[in-house]
C-alpha cells in the first residue's frame, strides 16, 4: 500500500529565507538524519553542494531546520510535485541542481532525486 509523501525543504536557520535542498520522503525527519549522517561520512559519491552546505552547518555547531511543504497523498505523483517545488525554489543556493559526485567516473550533472 501506497503511503502519504512529504516534500521537504532543509533551510540554514542562519538564512531562513533561503532554501538550500528539497527532497521528498515518508519520514522527511529521518530522511533528514540520513542527509546528516552523509555529511559526517563526507562519502565519495553524491551531491558535493548538499554534502559541503551540510557539513559547514555541522561544522558550526548548526543543524537545517525541516519545512514541511506539501503533504501529498496516496496515488498522487510525489515525483512531479516534488519537481514542481523544485523549480520554484530554483535559485543558485539550491543544492538540488548541483554536481554529483558519482563513484565511476567523477561528477555528473544532478536533477533531484526523490528520496
Amino acid at each position: 500500500m501506497e503511503k502519504e509523501r512529504f516534500i521537504y525543504a532543509l533551510v540554514d536557520p542562519r538564512e531562513p529565507g533561503i532554501i538550500r535542498y528539497v527532497g521528498c520522503s515518508e519520514r522527511p525527519w529521518h530522511r533528514c538524519q540520513d542527509h546528516l549522517s552523509d555529511s559526517r561520512r563526507k562519502p565519495r559519491f553524491g551531491n558535493a553542494a548538499k554534502i559541503a552546505w551540510l557539513s559547514g552547518l555541522l561544522d558550526a555547531g548548526v543543524l537545517p531546520w525541516i519545512v514541511i511543504l506539501e503533504r501529498v497523498k496516496p496515488g498522487q505523483n510525489w515525483v512531479r510535485r516534488e519537481e514542481y517545488w523544485i523549480v520554484c525554489y530554483r535559485t543558485p543556493e539550491l543544492t538540488n541542481f548541483a554536481r554529483l559526485i558519482a563513484p565511476d567516473d567523477g561528477f555528473r550533472a544532478g536533477t533531484g532525486s526523490g528520496t
